[in-house]
């Protein structure tokens, strides 16, 4: 009976001490995927800042674009307004 106690407790030691070299693994394993998807994160922000300010400059342009020709097309031909 004693020689089966002590094969289990083996077992069982040997168990949890696989699991845990596991969990460690898997731990690494995420914190190296966290911190790569922070730099991504990071990265995309930027890019989305700076389309942000790109769009804002073209719609301002546009918008500038728009209001001369609505100033030219309401005048006549002597420059008048219609």
């Amino acid at each position: 009976m004693t020689g089966n106690t002590s094969g289990g407790m083996k077992s069982l030691c040997e168990d949890i001490v696989s699991a845990h070299e596991a969990r460690t693994r898997k731990m690494k394993d995420l914190k190296e995927h966290r911190e790569e998807l922070i730099g991504k994160v990071a990265s995309l922000r930027e890019n989305f800042r700076k389309r942000a300010t790109e769009t804002r400059a073209d719609l301002a342009e546009a918008a500038g674009i728009w209001h001369k020709m609505k100033k030219t097309l309401g005048t006549g031909k002597r420059g008048e307004p219609k």
